[in-house]
C-alpha cells in the first residue's frame, strides 16, 4: 500500500520561519536532543527558540515526546509511522522527501490469546533508529541478571549467567558519558536472583543458583566503595523469587523454588539489624510469580507456577503480617509481568500458560478487588519487560513467543485510552533482559537473550 501524503506550510512566528508538516510520517536521522512530556506546540517553540539549524523534528502523540534534529543533510530519508508528525524547516527537503514516501508501505498483522476472545491489530514497518538509540556495550554478555537504579543515577548490573556459567561480576552504566564501568565482584556468582535499592543507597541481592545449586545467601553492595558485603542468610535457600521494599524500609522476599519443590514462605529483612525474620507463608506455592507494592503498602502476589500455571492473587499486610486471598485473574499465566499505574490500578501483561504464549492482558482494581480484560497486546510475549513511563503509559519490550524464540518487538499501552500502540523495534530480539527508567524518563535496556537462556547478549539499548 503506498503512503498518502498531505503536507501543510506552517507560517512560524520567529523570522517568518517556514516549516514543513507531515502527519504519521518520522524522520530518520541522528537524533540530538529529545524531549518528553511536551505537546507539539511546545516542541515546536523550542525548535524555534534554539540557536540551532534545525533540519526536522519528530512529535510522537502516544508518548507525548518529541526528537530534534540540528544538523542539515543531502541525504533524507522518511518512513510511515502512526501517530505521529513530522515538522521540517529546510522547504527543499519537500520534493525529496515526497519522493522517498511513496515506496513507504504499512503491513498488518494478528495475533490471537489463548482465551476464548481474539484480537486482531494493525501494526506499522518502522525504523529502530528512531526510537531506540545503540549504547555502549556491556563489559560481560549476560542473562537473568539484575539491574538496579541507584541514587546518584548509575544503574548496577550485577550477577546473570553468560548463557552457561553463572557470573558473580557487576558493572555500573553512566548515562552522561555512555560508558560502562567493572565494579567490585559479588561474593558469590548467581542467577534468578534479586536485588533492591535500600533506603540507606545500598543493594541489597538475595537468593538465586549457582554451580552448587538454590542460594540461601544474601550480599550488599555500597555505591560510595563499589565493594560487597555478605550479609545474614535467609532461613530458606530460593530462586526466581520476589523481593519488594515496604514503606517501612524492609525488605519483603516470597516464594521462589528451593531444593524441595515450590515455596509459599516468606521473610523479611532489616537493613537496620542484618537480620532476617520468618513471615506468616503465601496461602499459594509459587515461583516466577510478580509482586507490587500498592499505595496503601500492601503487597500484591499475582500467578506464577506452583503446582500448574496460577491465576491466583494473595495480598500481603505487612503491618499485620496477615496473607488475604484475593479475586482470581481472568487467565492463569507465569513469566508476565505486573506494573503498578499512576491511578494505583495494577496491569499485568503477557506471560505464558502452559505451552501457550498470551498477549493477554488484564486490570487489577484493588479497591474493587476486581479484574478487567483490557485490550490486547499486538505480540505475545513472555519474560519481557514492562516499564512505567513519567507519561504514565507502560513500555513493554521484548520477551519469548514461540518456544525459545525471543522477538524485538515493543509496544506501548496508555491507560486512558485503553489502546496498545506498536512502536519501532528495539535493535535486537531480547529475553531475560533489564529494563530500567532512568532520571530522565529514557528507559536502558540491557543485556538478555536472543535463543532462550542458552546465550547471552552484551548490547544494550536506550528507549
Amino acid at each position: 500500500m503506498l503512503g498518502i501524503v498531505v503536507l501543510v506550510s506552517l507560517l512560524a512566528m520567529v523570522d517568518c520561519l517556514k516549516i514543513g508538516k507531515m502527519e504519521n510520517y518520522i524522520f530518520i536521522g541522528d537524533i540530538n536532543e529529545t524531549l518528553i512530556n511536551v505537546t507539539i506546540d511546545q516542541c515546536t517553540c523550542q525548535m524555534l527558540q534554539l540557536n540551532k539549524i534545525i533540519c526536522a523534528l519528530n512529535y510522537f502523540s502516544s508518548s507525548q515526546s518529541c526528537q530534534i534534529f540540528y544538523s542539515d543533510t543531502d541525504t533524507i530519508q522518511v518512513e510511515f509511522q502512526f501517530n505521529s508528525t513530522l515538522l521540517f524547516v529546510n522547504q527543499s527537503f519537500i520534493s525529496v522527501i515526497d519522493n522517498q514516501i511513496t515506496g513507504s508501505t504499512t503491513s498488518t498483522s494478528s495475533s490471537s490469546s489463548s482465551t476464548s476472545t481474539s484480537s486482531s491489530s494493525s501494526t506499522t514497518s518502522t525504523s529502530t533508529s528512531e526510537v531506540w538509540r545503540a549504547t555502549a556495550t556491556l563489559n560481560t554478555a549476560r542473562n537473568r541478571h539484575t539491574a538496579t537504579l541507584l541514587a546518584n543515577g548509575a544503574v548496577l548490573i550485577a550477577g546473570g549467567s553468560d548463557g552457561s556459567v553463572p557470573l558473580n561480576d557487576a558493572e555500573l552504566y553512566d548515562s552522561s558519558t555512555d560508558s560502562w564501568t567493572i565494579t567490585g565482584k559479588m561474593n558469590s556468582a548467581r542467577f534468578g536472583h534479586t536485588a533492591t535499592l535500600l533506603t540507606n543507597g545500598q543493594v541489597l541481592v538475595t537468593g538465586g543458583y549457582n554451580s552448587a545449586g538454590i542460594m540461601y545467601s544474601a550480599e550488599l553492595y555500597d555505591p560510595s566503595t563499589g565493594i560487597w558485603k555478605t550479609t545474614a542468610n535467609m532461613g530458606t535457600a530460593r530462586g526466581y523469587h520476589t523481593a519488594s521494599l515496604l514503606p517501612n524500609g524492609k525488605v519483603f522476599v516470597a516464594g521462589g523454588y528451593d531444593f524441595l519443590g515450590f515455596l509459599s514462605s516468606a521473610e523479611l529483612y532489616d537493613s537496620s539489624t542484618g537480620a532476617w525474620k520468618v513471615a506468616a507463608s503465601m496461602n499459594t506455592n509459587r515461583f516466577n510469580h510478580t509482586a507490587t507494592v500498592l499505595p496503601s503498602g500492601t503487597v500484591l502476589i499475582v500467578g506464577g507456577y506452583g503446582d500448574k500455571i496460577l491465576n491466583s492473587a494473595d495480598l500481603y499486610n505487612p503491618s499485620k503480617d496477615t496473607w488475604t486471598t484475593k479475586a482470581n485473574m481472568n487467565t492463569a499465566r507465569s513469566n508476565h509481568t505486573a506494573t503498578l499505574l499512576s491511578n494505583g490500578n495494577v496491569l499485568v501483561v503477557g506471560g505464558k500458560n502452559s505451552s501457550t504464549f498470551l498477549n493477554t492482558a488484564e486490570l487489577y482494581n484493588p479497591s474493587t478487588d476486581t479484574w478487567v480484560i483490557i485490550s490486547n497486546m499486538s505480540t505475545a510475549r513472555s519474560r519481557h519487560s514492562a516499564s512505567f513511563l513519567l507519561d504514565g503509559t507502560v513500555l513493554v519490550a521484548g520477551g519469548q513467543n514461540n518456544g525459545s524464540s525471543c522477538v524485538n518487538s515493543a509496544e506501548l499501552y496508555n491507560p486512558t485510552t485503553d489502546i496498545w500502540t506498536m512502536i519501532p523495534r528495539m535493535n535486537a530480539a531480547r529475553a531475560h533482559h533489564t529494563a530500567s527508567v532512568l532520571l530522565d524518563g529514557t528507559v536502558l535496556v540491557a543485556g538478555g537473550s536472543n535463543s532462550g537462556t542458552i546465550n547471552a547478549l552484551k548490547t544494550a539499548e536506550f528507549y
